[in-house]
């Protein structure tokens, strides 16, 4: 009945059989792009910011939340230290003059538990003083960043650590 309508108006039965499936084709599109801006929401990354200056801790999270990121946050060592086995996350910026446990300390905690030992962690320092990246380094944290913070620098750093490329 449908189609002896289309053809009475004109629009032929084959013209009418195109345009169906052209539709199904749009569909199909616009149900895989769906389908991936759903897995890129489920393949977002979780970046745990242990970080006890609010300044800092704000203007990172903003930044790292707007590039895509969720953002866990810890404002000092101890918390740090729980939130890594709390939030299981995918990479972890730590400040390394913490209030309660000291960055060095927590990271030490954090790499000595086999729950959260594989997740890299990246010491965040503004002692930006010669040695400081290789003491950082030499300490078991996976990469180092100075304060004030290179954006840029940090998105490449969190994507090497994560496996991830632009």
């Amino acid at each position: 009945p449908r189609l002896r309508g289309a053809a009475e108006a004109g629009l032929g039965v084959w013209r009418r059989v195109r345009v169906l499936v052209r539709l199904r084709r749009v569909q199909a599109e616009l149900l895989s792009h769906r389908a991936k801006t759903f897995l890129t929401v489920l393949q977002m990354k979780k970046i745990l910011l242990v970080e006890d200056n609010e300044m800092n801790r704000d203007m990172l999270s903003r930044r790292l939340i707007r590039r895509g990121f969720e953002v866990a946050i810890a404002v000092d060592g101890r918390q740090g230290v729980e939130m890594a086995t709390t939030e299981t996350p995918d990479v972890i910026l730590m400040d390394m003059s913490l209030p309660e446990i000291d960055g060095w300390e927590a990271k030490r905690m954090i790499k000595g538990n086999p729950q959260t030992g594989a997740i890299p962690v990246m010491g965040l320092t503004a002692h930006a003083m010669a040695g400081d990246r290789e003491k950082c380094l030499a300490a078991g944290c996976d990469e180092y960043g100075s304060k004030p913070v290179d954006f840029a620098e940090l998105i490449e750093k969190i994507q090497r650590l994560t496996g991830e490329s632009e």
